[in-house]
């Protein structure tokens, strides 16, 4: 049969229409079902091929620079696909959810690039910190210990492949100062995180600012990292995680100590009379009361006072034979000053902040009056080398002349505990999801050997007198004799 030409037309303009119908269904085709796997290769291979942008050495002195010890940054795995943080790895191997249950998945980063690549302009991480430098407290040995860590890292290749840039402002010891401070870090100079922060005076109004901040961060929470000897918040927010015993189990563990190793029958407690130390003085007395001590005589006194001699003279009158601090070292000089001035010669425990070798060295010469007293130290002693050993040499290396006390090592593994979280989390340029992910990845560990016993785990509520975060409940005591700490019990000591 002859078709005609009005027919030949027709069946040609059929085919082509079936052609293109199936050629750009196949297209289709083909581009939703590689659109993920590009979007992946974009993760992993990032447009500087895939290496970190190369960091200038930091200048020892500088207050700028990375944390870490050498070989800490760059070593994660990549990404997951789409860019959601991995789980963090930690000793034992990948960290679990509470319960033996799988890991909780972070929240996802867009457009985040592997831990070993800077998502930051300028190759740039900014990390702050507020931290008391000036006014009644004073303790600049916690920012030079950070510091020191980040300018190491800095020098071995950064932090997630960046500089770190570390903004500490001073608080003055003012809870004013140090609001303002906390605003300017979040909402000015748009922090990353905040890290190793000593600030005494401030927390009852910083703590809560950082944990919803508002407006001035977008409402997302602020990773508050490493915070002073004194918090009792940090153990309150889950966006703050201190590497410190909560001071309430401090107290209970040095009246714990007390009974096993010292002879006593009249326990006297002395500290300042401020909030952040009346947990210390709770958790002291309640174990000395579950030891059958009623008798526990407590004298406080405000930080600004001087009635050094009546307390002393009170504690001699009553028979005290025991006595323990909680409150700052210029406080523990006047306290035992006292003391001796008094001819008054208890047994002591000191707290963590007398663990000083200038403190040893001013009061422990043989015969003198803190020979033969301890100290709870929840770090690891300076004595002991190893993680200490790299510690001080990092830290006198960058600042000569830094105090070697408890709030150096608190600086340190502060930073340190940061280096270690974030080295292992994708991020990208929006530092509000950063900071979610890093939180999170922050609440995921269950397993993290700092040096500590034991590691620490991030479990929310673990210490069941805070909702928060109680990560290291444990300490060891040194010993002050003929002037210097000595390391002798090598045991850890944790909550009865």
């Amino acid at each position: 049969m002859l078709l005609t030409r009005i027919e030949k037309l027709f069946i040609t303009a059929a085919v082509l229409a079936i052609v293109l119908t199936v050629g750009f269904g196949a297209g289709l085709y083909h581009a939703l079902t590689t659109h993920d796997q590009s979007t992946a290769a974009a993760v992993q291979e990032p447009a500087t091929n895939g290496e970190a942008t190369p960091l200038p050495a930091t200048e020892p002195g500088t207050s700028t620079g990375t944390s870490g010890t050498a070989g800490t940054s760059g070593t994660s795995s990549q990404p997951a696909s789409g860019g959601a943080a991995p789980p963090v790895i930690s000793r034992g191997g990948t960290v679990g959810a509470p319960g033996g249950a799988a890991p909780a998945r972070p929240p996802s980063v867009p457009n985040a690039v592997a831990p070993t690549v800077c998502p930051f302009p300028g190759g740039v991480m900014t990390v702050g910190s507020i931290v008391s430098l000036s006014g009644f407290f004073q303790f600049p040995e916690a920012k030079n210990a950070a510091s020191a860590f980040f300018q190491d890292a800095n020098a071995h290749g950064g932090i997630h492949g960046c500089r770190v840039q570390y903004q500490v402002l001073d608080d003055a010891t003012s809870n004013t100062t140090a609001l303002s401070d906390a605003k300017q870090l979040v909402a000015d100079d748009k922090v990353l995180a905040v890290v190793a922060m000593v600030s005494p005076f401030g927390q009852d109004t910083v703590d809560p600012y950082f944990a919803n901040p508002g407006g001035d961060n977008a409402g997302q929470a602020v990773p508050l990292i490493g915070i002073d000897p004194y918090e009792e918040n940090a153990y309150k927010f889950p966006n703050q995680v201190s590497v410190d015993v909560p001071i309430k189990d401090a107290g209970a563990i040095m009246a714990q100590y007390a009974k096993d190793h010292m002879g006593f029958s009249h326990p006297g407690i002395f500290g300042y009379n401020v909030s952040q130390l009346t947990a210390a003085e709770a958790g002291a007395v309640g174990q000395f009361k579950k030891l059958g001590y009623s008798n526990v005589d407590i004298q406080t006194v405000d930080p600004s006072a001087s009635q050094y001699d009546q307390i002393v003279q009170k504690f001699k009158g009553d028979g005290v034979d025991l006595l323990m601090w909680f409150c700052d070292i210029g406080c523990g000089d006047r306290f035992v000053q006292a003391a001796q001035s008094n001819a008054y010669h208890p047994k002591w425990v000191n707290y963590e902040i007398g663990y000083d070798p200038r403190y040893a060295a001013q009061f422990g010469q043989t015969g003198g009056e803190q020979d033969g007293a301890v100290a709870i130290s929840p770090f690891l002693p300076f004595e002991g080398g190893g993680a200490a050993a790299s510690l001080l040499a990092t830290v006198q290396h960058y600042f000569p002349g830094t105090p070697r006390d408890s709030v150096a090592e608190q600086g340190w593994l502060g930073a340190q505990l940061f280096a270690q979280v974030v080295n292992k989390v994708p991020l990208s340029a929006d530092l509000h999801a950063d900071q979610a992910a890093i939180i999170s990845a922050l609440n995921g560990i269950h397993d993290l050997d700092l040096g500590l016993t034991p590691p620490m785990d991030m479990k929310l509520g673990i210490d069941p007198d805070y909702p928060g975060h109680a990560p290291h409940r444990c300490a060891q005591f040194v010993t002050i004799a003929g002037g210097t700490l000595r390391w002798t019990d090598h045991a850890w000591h944790c909550p009865p």
